[in-house]
């Protein structure tokens, strides 16, 4: 769910009992739906405006819609991610102390890109045909 102002944002609740003759506003973008106009209108106001943030990337500056296709686009990219280092990466994320998104990636960057965890895929070089092949690492053994 996209982050207003850096708060979570709560959906009107659908509380309200309407009955069919009732005149009803209906925001297919959030799948809300208002009992007067005033509300309606105030609330596309909002979810057109760049007030919103991705919840996962911590992406700022964008409408509703711009933020749920960015966490849609993260979901996606995390599913693809190797599970043999996602462990690894959240590990060396968490005890990382930077105040800046950004700085923890590089903190967590500086510490993977020098060691290898097992299960992760990797490309080595065969030495009998001196050619590149897909690897995979079955045991770390850490140096004295």
């Amino acid at each position: 769910m996209p982050l207003l102002r850096q708060k979570l944002f709560q959906k009107v609740s659908g509380q309200e009992k309407h009955r069919d003759s009732d005149e009803v506003f209906y925001c297919a973008t959030t799948n809300e739906i208002f009992s007067n106009y005033e509300d309606y209108f105030h609330h596309v106001v909002l979810i057109s405006s760049i007030v919103w943030t991705c919840e996962i990337t911590g992406k700022p500056n964008l409408t509703y819609t711009e933020a749920l296709e960015s966490e849609k686009q993260a979901r996606k990219l995390v599913r693809s991610f190797p599970a043999a280092v996602k462990g690894p990466f959240l590990l060396v994320a968490s005890h990382t102390k930077r105040s800046s998104f950004n700085e923890m990636l590089d903190d967590v960057f500086g510490f993977v890109k020098d060691h290898y965890f097992k299960g992760e895929t990797v490309d080595a070089i065969d030495p009998n045909e001196n050619v590149y092949r897909e690897a995979k690492i079955v045991e770390v053994i850490p140096p004295r």
